[in-house]
């Protein structure tokens, strides 16, 4: 995870910030959050073999349970914010053919051609093929309130076709 939020809190943001003609110079400072704090903290306890009190493990197991009712929950509200009706375009078809279909299979064959562990390959496959996050449509909503609708238009898009694309994923990669 801590090259996912080093990229994610320094370029993604950025990004979703918009450059603009006032572009927002990086700041390290911006790479000491929680989500990196929890990354390091989690290495030192393994490295050490640190067990963690009873309570707090449990705690922490119940919210970790918590994550995928909750993000499909988001995922709910999100798509009240949808215009249906404008939902289908050109850009967003050929966004979801790359996302879904393209990158995945591409870089799972590029990937077969090193990894020959069959768990370890459909693991990766299964991460490439699988829908935008949430959590785009929520910087969006913070950082470029006009990102949001877009964001939330490839959310809704790439949900609904990866009951299509990751079966068609796993087969063109013999994974399946």
């Amino acid at each position: 995870l801590i090259p996912f939020n080093l990229l994610f809190f320094s370029y993604v943001i950025q990004t979703i910030k918009g450059g603009g003609s006032n572009p927002q110079p990086f700041r390290l400072r911006s790479l000491a959050n929680t989500g990196m704090g929890a990354c390091f903290l989690s290495i030192v306890l393994y490295l050490a073999n640190i067990q963690l009190p009873y309570v707090l493990a449990q705690s922490i197991s119940m919210v970790g349970s918590m994550t995928a009712p909750l993000a499909m929950m988001l995922l709910g509200s999100f798509l009240m914010d949808t215009d249906w009706r404008g939902l289908i375009d050109r850009r967003m078809i050929a966004f979801t053919v790359i996302k879904m279909l393209v990158i995945p299979i591409g870089i799972t064959l590029l990937l077969g051609q090193f990894v020959h562990n069959t768990y370890l390959l459909a693991t990766c496959m299964a991460a490439l093929a699988t829908p935008s996050g949430n959590v785009i449509p929520l910087l969006a909503a913070i950082y470029n309130k006009e990102a949001y609708p877009v964001s939330v238009q490839g959310i809704a898009v790439t949900t609904a076709a990866a009951v299509v694309t990751m079966p068609l994923v796993a087969m063109a990669t013999g994974l399946g």
